[in-house]
């Protein structure tokens, strides 16, 4: 559709060329086995994504060590064994035209682990979490730093082109840089400088490990949308030391945890906050940012996103319960097919966590 004419122009990240500016963000759908492996219920969603016509599909959740499993079957890269089913999932991704990347994750003081044991967190007790952490020790950090290297070359040698290091909402690395939740004494703690030291040994452990050609995506949250929280003038002056530290694209969304489903939550916007409510947080990153940022919630249409490109708010749009409601969402525009697309009803079933189920589904994709 010429009327489409950002949307569909592509995008170079370092060698990569990815077809178009639309992003599937990276989500837990909990499609793993419950041993972490990959299973064919994953690789047919995002096979149908990439199928669908989106550029960029970041695979989510990707667990980076035992302590890190959010959810009972969420994927991991924590073995050598996860990676001939993570192979399978890129491979797919791969032969539809898309660009695979796969988000790691550590979340810090939200933990499930397989066996019940003490919850470690990186924090004293947070003001409205209810985990009771203790601090971590240098040891833990660095176990935690090395285990997303040893990630981050496992997904690479499995076939990703590239990968998200998940520094949002309020995971561990969020909890690191936020003085809601970081109070520290050690070199950790207290001003910026410290707080985000950790999120850049983490990135510069992982580029030593991936190589300077492979592209690093770092996830970010514009604002903790938290009274004593990051605000976007503090993400404004901590991304250019993430991008100084190697990162090569900046994926804004905002807020966390601390307000997963209530009806302030800006991660999972409920339509009440009106379309594309996030997106002048990527604005103002793309201000400082000498590299792409992608930008997310509440884009419900190709024309916002058309919008949002055209008048340079931000470089890629990522779009995620539109493209579950439906995966062809792209390609269908392109072929000017706009009213076969199945549009985002805003009933948030996607989000089982919230609605005891286990696993995502949607009531407009009979195919999940």
């Amino acid at each position: 559709m010429d009327e489409l004419i950002h949307v569909f122009s592509p995008v170079t990240v370092k060698s990569l060329t990815v077809r178009n500016r639309i992003v599937c963000p990276p989500m837990n759908f909990n499609y793993g086995s419950e041993e972490g492996f990959v299973t064919e219920r994953g690789i047919a969603f995002y096979r149908n994504v990439a199928e669908g016509g989106t550029g960029l599909v970041q695979v989510g959740a990707c667990a980076i060590s035992p302590d890190s499993l959010v959810t009972t079957n969420q994927i991991r890269g924590d073995d050598d064994k996860y990676i001939e089913g993570l192979s399978r999932l890129f491979r797919a991704i791969k032969q539809a035209g898309a660009i695979a990347s796969v988000q790691l994750v550590h979340p810090g003081k939200l933990i499930h682990s397989p066996k019940p044991k003490p919850q470690v967190g990186p924090f004293p007790p947070g003001p409205i979490l209810p985990i009771q952490p203790r601090d971590w020790n240098r040891e833990e950090l660095s176990r935690v730093k090395n285990a997303f290297a040893r990630a981050a070359l496992r997904v690479k040698q499995a076939g990703a082109d590239m990968i998200t290091i998940h520094g949002a909402h309020h995971y561990l690395l969020n909890e690191l840089m936020s003085p809601y939740f970081n109070e520290r004494s050690d070199e950790y703690g207290g001003g910026l400088s410290n707080r985000v030291k950790f999120p850049i040994e983490v990135i510069t452990e992982v580029r030593k490990t991936v190589g300077t050609d492979f592209p690093i995506v770092f996830r970010i949250s514009g604002s903790d949308f938290l009274e004593g929280g990051l605000t976007l003038n503090d993400i404004k002056m901590i991304v250019p030391f993430l991008i100084n530290a190697g990162i090569d694209v900046i994926d804004v969304s905002a807020a966390g945890r601390v307000t997963y489903g209530s009806t302030e939550d800006r991660t999972f916007p409920s339509k009440k906050w009106g379309p594309a409510c996030n997106v002048f947080l990527a604005t103002g990153i793309k201000e400082i940012s000498s590299v792409p940022v992608i930008c997310v919630g509440n884009i419900w249409s190709l024309e916002q996103a058309e919008d949002i490109l055209a008048n340079n708010k931000a470089d890629m749009v990522a779009m995620g319960r539109a493209l579950i409601a439906d995966p062809a969402l792209v390609r269908k525009a392109k072929k000017g097919d706009i009213e076969s697309i199945m549009e985002c009803k805003h009933c948030n079933k996607c989000l089982y966590f919230l609605h005891g189920q286990p696993s995502m589904s949607c009531p407009l994709n009979s195919n999940l």
